[in-house]
């Protein structure tokens, strides 16, 4: 191609594309291929995790579109898997948006500041280094930050919905990095605190020390130190959770304070 935005389609075999300048769509198809959009904004379809994708610097912002496992080559900013298979998803050195598809994913976002969500199914999500935004999305999914001042994200974009949000691990939640735990008031919409701190409004979170003083404290958010479980309890006092339950367990028991958590519209 040249300086104008065009769509490639590859066929059965193994194919070279060179995209040029320009916005322009790559797939591939089936066979081990070489892609290359140039310059420009470019969409790449992928269905072998063996095709090769050539981006320079500052070449533009570009997303990777998937049905099989793959990993970001350099200077690549986007991986989206799709379709419901198992399949794994891995960034690189630069700030990656991992999505993960309906299936078992595996999504590491490397090295940079990434924003990883899962979406459906039982994934495990990590971090890596840089300060990244974890989102599990529906389905029991396991998060892990490591390094960095890490984001635990719990956003649904409606309200809480035990089959949307799920019952996560954060396997290593870190005071001492900043990570924090961020609440969206659309999901958690009994919330009154204000956004973009923790709990103004002092009473809506509570620490106990056993899951039956979960269930009945007055507080929103509650949180048992002594086995890592988190609570959403929109109905407060009265018994059980109403249209709230278990959204997350922290491995390593951290004393979770107000403090640690960031409330989001």
């Amino acid at each position: 191609g040249n300086e104008g935005s065009y769509t490639f389609n590859g066929g059965a075999g193994d194919d070279l594309f060179n995209g040029g300048d320009g916005n322009d769509v790559l797939n591939g198809w089936t066979g081990a291929d070489t892609m290359s959009g140039g310059a420009g904004d470019d969409i790449y379809v992928v269905d072998n995790s063996n095709d090769v994708i050539y981006e320079a610097v500052n070449d533009g912002n570009d997303v990777v579109i998937s049905n099989a496992s793959y990993s970001l080559g350099g200077n690549l900013e986007n991986l989206t898997l799709t379709e419901n298979s198992n399949i794994d998803g891995t960034g690189n050195n630069s700030d990656n948006r991992i999505t993960g598809n309906g299936g078992n994913n595996k999504l590491n976002g490397g090295n940079g500041d990434d924003v990883v969500v899962g979406n459906a199914g039982t994934d495990t999500l990590i971090g890596a280094s840089g300060n990244d935004i974890l989102n599990g999305g529906g389905g029991d999914d396991s998060l892990i930050g490591h390094a960095g001042s890490d984001r635990f994200l719990y956003n649904t974009g409606s309200s809480f919905n035990t089959a949307d949000v799920g019952e996560d691990i954060i396997a290593d939640f870190n005071k001492t990095e900043n990570d924090k735990i961020v609440l969206s008031k659309t999901t958690f919409d009994s919330l009154n605190s204000s956004t973009g701190f923790g709990f103004s409004v002092v009473a809506e979170f509570e620490v106990v020390t056993s899951d039956t003083a979960a269930a009945t404290s007055d507080a929103s958010i509650v949180y048992n130190s002594n086995n890592g479980k988190l609570f959403y309890n929109p109905d407060g006092s009265a018994a059980g959770f109403g249209g709230g339950g278990l959204f997350a367990t922290l491995n390593n028991n951290a004393q979770l304070t107000a403090n640690d958590f960031v409330l989001q519209s």
